[in-house]
């Protein structure tokens, strides 16, 4: 798709326009540095690409701090290089912490350099409550700056708080998956509930184990399989005693990746994601369950109310009880394979939906991007 455009635009593999990509890339292995990596490997198609490495690997501390300080000014240092550039831009995803203050930094100086701005925006904290140094960002930046959101929903919300933000397009996270191929038809005795995360209390974790046992407390024959990292003490004590509660109907699988990630989908068949992390904006785990034909049952926040939209799965209001209100549903999916089914068909068809529309939304930032 990408190498299409460019012959569109006369480009045979590189364009004349210079873009600076300044983030953090993998690792870690979670959502921002991932498509922060994933955009920068589709500009270099298409244009002259030069990039600087946020990433700070290690605890912090006063050695993290240094070191992060020293590939700030690497950041300057480049943007002064790049600026006797005829056409150029910077791209860089914002930081919703501390690292607001190295955005407004870099972004102004790029500014005062003649470039043209792209700032990638994934947390939605800045969004729920108004943040001075966003307004002041957005204000700085003005017309030089164009703002990249997830959704429509966040792209309404930012304009709503930052209304001195004129440039706003839309890029979701969907773009950088395949879409599904087939339907799934699971055959088993048993409903199995996933969840796959950074397996954390703001994640859903200690949620998504009660719901469990509220399922089992009904007498539906059912499973729960974890994966990813439990981090912390309290996590880890807390899957360790429901292994312990619920035997050999609790699987937990610790981080997976490759094919023992695609085993974790194909053993599923809802998947539960009762976030109540402030910071969450499209979780990319839910476009992995999605095009996998897996309905997701989520908190509404962030992106997920509009991007779930009525076929993907079953968003619940974030003031509510998740467990509650996701009983019933997980009991008729598990009395009525057939409604399961058609929820994952729904699933699959919502996924090739967000997936062909984000193709188009890549198409007009790397036009935005290279002319």
């Amino acid at each position: 798709m990408t190498m299409t455009f460019c012959r569109n635009l006369g480009f045979s593999e590189r364009g004349l326009t210079t873009v600076l990509v300044i983030g953090v890339l993998p690792p870690p292995v979670q959502g921002m540095p991932m498509v922060t990596q994933a955009v920068l490997n589709r500009i270099k198609v298409c244009c002259n690409t030069k990039f600087v490495n946020l990433s700070s690997p290690g605890k912090q501390g006063h050695s993290f701090t240094i070191r992060k300080a020293i590939k700030i000014f690497v950041g300057v240092l480049s943007i002064v290089r790049v600026s006797a550039k005829p056409a150029k831009r910077l791209y860089m995803p914002v930081d919703a912490g501390l690292g607001m203050y190295y955005t407004l930094l870099l972004s102004n100086l790029a500014k005062l350099f003649g470039f043209n701005i792209f700032l990638h925006h994934h947390s939605w904290a800045y969004i729920a409550r108004k943040d001075w140094r966003m307004k002041l960002l957005v204000s700085l930046v003005s017309k030089r700056a164009t703002h990249i959101v997830l959704c429509d929903n966040m792209r309404r919300e930012f304009c709503y708080v930052y209304p001195r933000a004129e440039n706003v397009i839309k890029l979701s996270n969907a773009v950088f998956f395949p879409p599904p191929s087939i339907s799934r038809r699971r055959q088993s005795e048993y409903l199995t509930i996933g969840h796959l995360s950074n397996l954390t209390i703001e994640k859903g974790l200690l949620i998504v184990i009660e719901t469990f046992r509220k399922l089992l407390a009904e007498n539906i024959a059912s499973k729960l399989i974890l994966a990813g990292p439990a981090t912390s003490e309290i996590e880890r004590r807390a899957i360790e005693n429901a292994r312990l509660e619920f035997g050999d109907l609790l699987q937990y699988r610790g981080p997976v990746f490759g094919k023992e990630k695609e085993m974790f989908f194909e053993d599923i068949d809802v998947f539960l994601f009762p976030t109540i992390y402030k910071n969450e904006a499209q979780p990319l785990v839910m476009f992995e369950a999605l095009k996998n034909g897996i309905p997701f049952v989520a908190f509404a926040r962030g992106c997920i109310p509009s991007d779930l939209d009525v076929n993907g799965g079953i968003c619940i209001g974030k003031d509510k009880d998740f467990s509650g209100h996701a009983l019933p549903i997980l009991m008729e999916w598990a009395s009525n394979r057939e409604k399961l089914w058609e929820s994952s068909r729904f699933a699959a068809f919502r996924a090739r939906q967000l997936i062909n529309l984000a193709r188009n939304e890549l198409e007009q930032l790397l036009e935005s991007l290279s002319t």
